[in-house]
């Protein structure tokens, strides 16, 4: 029997699909979801610090001799560094000639300024993963060295950036950097990363024993590797270099000491918060005071003023460099300290009083001392002086010396007619000297006199005083030479009117005068013999006054004897 296949025609049911597939393309598409929320969410924490926490640190600053060395602080003007001063990031320092100092970073590099060095803190943060520092070397040279890996924990990113070269420094290295020349003297792995700024050039990799020296036409730079040598062995007999070292030695020992001092303590219990300085109504001269003390176990942080302090979590201690407001006052320090969640475990308050200190004035040496009066012909004088130990700038009348160097002590300014800083007549120049603070001293003046005389000093500034010698004890005869006085400025006669509040009364005597006499004044600058004379009418010498003035003058011969006399009268009106 044959079986023939049946085919079953018209509508039939399809198998039911399968849910698997369905399920499975959803599975991953919330998975990606999830992978990309993770990524994005990681980068948003990391750039806002979440999962690293940062602190910005200081960097201990160690000034060297009595060299010129000049900090820039946050949002101030320069002012002389001092040693023992804390520098944050986006502040400069700068060094002048024969002059050194050093930075001791929160890791342990330890940075040395050479002379005529412009450096600034560009970055200096400690995280909990990963930590930055960053140095912007504007121009000079500075001896670099690192720690190894071994003594920070942690990673930690060190760079240095000049206007020529990008360095990436290595861990365990000694360099010496400047902006277009860099010498390893050690390092860890293959050593430093050094690029050319702003260029498309393969950057390159200087190792131990090696230098590059850069020509100062950037034209000339088409291949890094060709500037890149041999160390020379000389460079390591560098005085910079020695005393580099030697400075770097005698501060690891010192924190050395400080560390086996600490671990030979015992810290004691505090409670919460324990603040050390300053002690309750202290009184301070400068325009900072340190406040420091220690913490208790459970507190995360410790806020002074508002301002995050300093914490050191072996020794639990802290410290914060406080700015006073400018000017004397009382001041509130309140000092707290917090827990994790940031609620207030303890405070109290300290309060501080400030009294200014202002600088000692400077002092005059040329043309003539403080306080007398110098009579020339020169269109241009220069007036020195020397400047008190503290003075970070000086000032004649309204003007700041730009040029002055406080290492030197010694100031300098030109008082010329062709600045207008100097004109016919009196010129009356106040100095001042300006502490660090902006704090002015107390005046020191010199009365420059331009006009016809005799160069020199005058024993004293003309005024309504009479000299020493006293006029009447002299002669009173009736004139023997009638008609050879006469008043020939500013205004030929016996009468003025002025407006203004200085001028030259000039006028004409005969040879045989050995003295003119102003209102019982004997005029120091009038030489025997001279057929001239002048006296300075002034409100600021107190020689005029507003409205009528009478100036009695009169001329005598070597025995004292009256010559000639006649009134000069000035009406002032200002």
């Amino acid at each position: 029997m044959l079986f023939t296949a049946r085919h079953r025609r018209g509508a039939y049911p399809l198998a039911p699909e399968s849910v698997v597939p369905s399920v499975v393309k959803w599975g991953a598409a919330v998975l990606v979801a999830v992978l990309l929320l993770y990524i994005v969410g990681t980068w948003v924490l990391r750039l806002f610090g979440v999962g690293n926490p940062v602190q910005r640190m200081p960097t201990a600053l160690t000034v060297e001799g009595r060299g010129s060395v000049n900090v820039f602080l946050a949002d101030e003007e320069m002012q002389r560094a001092q040693d023992g001063m804390k520098l944050f990031p986006g502040e400069r320092i700068t060094t002048g000639s024969n002059s050194h100092a050093t930075l001791t970073f929160f890791d342990g590099t330890v940075v040395r300024l050479d002379q005529q060095t412009d450096l600034t803190v560009g970055e200096n943060a400690r995280g909990a993963k990963e930590s930055l520092l960053t140095l912007e070397l504007q121009d000079g040279s500075i001896w670099m060295a690192t720690p190894s890996k071994e003594a920070f924990s942690g990673a930690i990113v060190r760079t240095v950036e000049t206007p020529t070269l990008l360095y990436s420094v290595a861990p365990r290295a000694e360099a010496v950097l400047s902006a277009d020349s860099a010498v390893v003297f050690s390092s860890d792995g293959a050593g430093f990363m050094v690029a050319l700024r702003d260029s498309d050039l393969e950057p390159i990799v200087l190792g131990e024993g090696q230098k590059i020296d850069l020509p100062g036409d950037r034209a000339l730079i088409t291949d890094l590797y060709a500037h890149r040598e041999a160390l020379d062995p000389m460079v390591l007999r560098s005085t910079f270099v020695e005393e580099s070292r030697l400075q770097r030695g005698a501060l690891i020992a010192a924190a050395q000491g400080r560390t086996n001092a600490l671990a030979a303590s015992v810290i004691e219990d505090v409670g919460f918060l324990q603040v050390d300085t300053p002690t309750d109504n202290q009184t301070v001269t400068t325009g900072t005071v340190s406040v420091s003390g220690k913490y208790g176990v459970e507190v995360a942080q410790i806020k002074v003023n508002d301002y995050l302090a300093v914490q050191v979590p072996e020794s639990r201690t802290f410290s914060q460099e406080l700015a006073l407001p400018m000017g004397a006052g009382e001041f509130t320090i309140r000092v707290a300290a917090l827990d994790l969640a940031g609620e207030i475990l303890e405070e109290t308050e300290r309060t501080v009083k400030r009294e200014v200190v202002l600088p000692a004035a400077p002092t005059i040496t040329m043309p003539a001392k403080e306080g007398e009066t110098y009579q020339t012909r020169q269109q241009e004088l220069v007036i020195r002086g020397k400047a008190p130990a503290n003075a970070a700038g000086i000032m004649v009348n309204d003007y700041r010396l730009q040029l002055f160097d406080p290492a030197k002590g010694e100031w300098s300014y030109l008082a010329s007619t062709e600045l207008a800083n100097m004109k016919q007549g009196a010129n009356v120049y106040d100095v001042y000297a300006i502490d660090a603070e902006g704090n002015r001293s107390g005046k020191a003046t010199i009365t420059i006199v331009l006009g016809e005389g005799i160069e020199g000093v005058v024993s004293s500034a003309q005024s309504s005083t009479p000299s020493t010698a006293d006029p009447a004890t002299l002669p009173t005869n009736d004139p023997i030479a009638p008609g050879t006085l006469a008043v020939k400025g500013p205004t030929p006669g016996s009468a003025h009117t002025a407006t203004g509040s200085e001028f030259l009364i000039e006028g004409t005597t005969v040879p045989q005068t050995a003295s003119v006499w102003v209102n019982d004044y004997k005029l120091q600058l009038y030489a025997p013999g001279k057929t001239f004379w002048n006296y300075i009418a002034s409100a600021a010498l107190n020689t005029m006054k507003p409205g009528k003035n009478v100036y009695a003058i009169v001329t005598r011969n070597a025995e004292g004897k009256i010559l000639d006399k006649m009134e000069y009268t000035v009406t002032y009106n200002p």
